[in-house]
């Protein structure tokens, strides 16, 4: 039951318009996030050379104190659908929205559930001024 649920989340987060783009001057890294995301969530070959792997998945379960936590491969993960729509916060089952937010070393995509328990943040971070995605954390309830 956990492992489909996996799957359908993760299939629902990667099957997703323009997230609201949060620009930083903090100079981190010397690829600009932005170009670098919109090509990450359209082209599935360029994601796949941009995860860092093992690629760390970790997926918490309220009645369990420490997440279930799972590394995938390049031959093992599938695509990670990020695109979003306005209107995915405005349906009736599963609404969600999508942030970024920067941190001093991180760029984090937060998916937020309204009025539903999503909870979902993708992180990803710069390497020689490259960027790259190095996990995902579901703490939906």
């Amino acid at each position: 039951m956990k492992y489909l649920l996996s799957i359908i989340i993760i299939s629902f987060i990667f099957s997703c318009k323009k997230p609201k783009i949060v620009t930083t001057s903090s100079g981190q890294g010397k690829e600009n996030f932005d170009t670098f995301f919109e090509k990450f969530k359209n082209d599935s070959v360029f994601q796949k050379q941009r995860i860092k792997y093992p690629f760390k998945m970790a997926f918490f379960e309220a009645e369990l104190e420490n997440p279930d936590i799972e590394y995938y491969n390049k031959d093992n993960i599938t695509y990670l659908n990020l695109k979003y729509k306005e209107e995915f916060a405005k349906k009736e089952i599963d609404a969600y929205t999508q942030d970024v937010k920067f941190y001093k070393d991180t760029a984090r995509i937060e998916l937020r559930g309204v009025d539903n328990g999503i909870f979902i943040d993708v992180d990803f971070i710069p390497i020689n001024g490259i960027w790259f995605c190095i996990q995902l954390i579901d703490s939906s309830t």
